[in-house]
């Protein structure tokens, strides 16, 4: 065994010498290159004559034997359970309250067992608290072995058939702005305390950027000028009681809010919103254009009143990137750009899924929103009936 060990050894010194002397961008894997640095610098190894083929195959071996003792590293963990944490600690990584996640299990109708393509089976509940820890913080997923007792791979697996489940049984509820529990007249009464000097305004409406990894193919597609970031957008619609009742993406990074407020399909819906007879409108930013349904701060050469119309409607809509605010805080993992990896994980699913928590996390404790408002949230119940 000892000869197999200086024979991994020697291989890994090749290596390394090589990684050393070899150029940096030959290292680098262009766009059109698919060899991957790794690649580049086994094959130099071989060419350079600093290994033989048996030191290859003795360094495979072995190479492959710790990957799967690390695979199989989460066997001498117990799997999870709620009873060690306290309620401070388990709001701390879940973002819930510890006796509020069985409901909130339940109104998800998350079914009590689920299982992968790959057979990799868990309880409804275990999954659910495998994604909140997941998206409360960056993480890695070998840090999260010893408290549920899987392996990365299985851990991956629950993690993007959460998603995959969530998105699927709930996005309906942030696809249009016909909800049940949509109050237009308590909301277009609310505003107006509050400084709105518009009696039909509903909700708020904005666009908001999710920033991610530079991806190896189409980066100017998602590079935005404007933030100076690769990043993905989506278009939100708050309304006074916390809930983003409207949720639409991802959009490419140098798509703006106009293009965005287009291919949602919300100018149909908002013409046909009326409250006895009235057109009820959303406000917005001077990145959408103006119109009955959709009003916006007045440009051009204006006076002092219009002004003061500008800045008392500027403060009310400040309300909608509270509740952005709110999702990339409860739920940071999406707002670590350097675990957003366009390519390679859903990120989508990632943003519409912490959407969704973030308004049943709303309907449980209220938010900023609802209190300035002043308008009681809806239950979980209400919300996700």
């Amino acid at each position: 065994m000892s000869r197999h060990c200086d024979a991994y050894n020697k291989v890994l010194n090749s290596f390394h010498v090589v990684a050393q002397v070899i150029p940096n961008e030959c290292t680098d894997a262009d766009d059109d290159d698919n060899l991957t640095a790794d690649n580049y610098v086994m094959m130099m190894t071989l060419a350079e004559g600093l290994m033989s083929d048996d030191e290859l195959m003795c360094f495979f071996a072995l190479d492959t034997l710790c990957a799967a003792e690390s695979e199989s590293e989460h066997k001498k963990y117990a799997r999870f359970s709620l009873n060690p944490f306290g309620t401070a600690e388990f709001r701390k990584y879940f973002r819930f309250e510890k006796k509020d996640i069985d409901t909130l299990y339940k109104c998800l109708a998350i079914p009590e067992h689920m299982h992968s393509k790959s057979c990799v089976t868990w309880s409804g509940l275990e999954g659910l608290c495998i994604l909140l820890w997941r998206l409360a913080y960056p993480n890695l997923l070998c840090n999260l072995v010893p408290l549920f007792g899987r392996s990365k791979t299985e851990m991956s697996e629950i993690v993007n058939e959460m998603l995959s489940f969530l998105c699927a049984a709930h996005k309906h509820r942030l696809n249009t702005i016909t909800q049940p529990w949509l109050d237009h007249a308590v909301f277009c009464q609310v505003t107006l305390p509050k400084g709105a000097t518009l009696a039909n305004i509903f909700g708020f409406i904005d666009g908001t950027t999710v920033c991610i990894c530079r991806p190896s193919t189409g980066q100017e597609e998602v590079f935005s000028g404007h933030k100076h970031y690769h990043v993905l957008k989506f278009q939100h619609v708050m309304t006074p009681n916390g809930i983003i009742a409207h949720s639409f993406g991802p959009f490419a990074g140098r798509c703006n809010d106009a293009a965005m407020y287009r291919d949602s399909g919300l100018d149909a819906e908002l013409q046909r919103t009326h409250l006895n007879g009235q057109q009820l409108a959303l406000f917005g930013d001077r990145g959408y254009a103006n119109r009955p349904w959709l009003q916006t701060p007045l440009c051009g050469q204006i006076g002092n009143e219009q002004r003061a119309f500008n800045a008392m409607m500027s403060s009310v809509r400040i309300s909608v990137e509270w509740g952005f605010a709110k999702v990339k805080m409860l739920f940071a993992f999406t707002n670590f750009y350097c675990n957003q990896k366009l390519f390679l994980q859903p990120l989508a699913n990632y943003f519409t899924a912490a959407t969704l928590l973030a308004n049943c996390h709303t309907c449980l404790y209220g938010s900023e929103i609802s209190n300035y408002f002043g308008v009681k949230p809806l239950t979980l119940d209400e919300y996700l009936a």
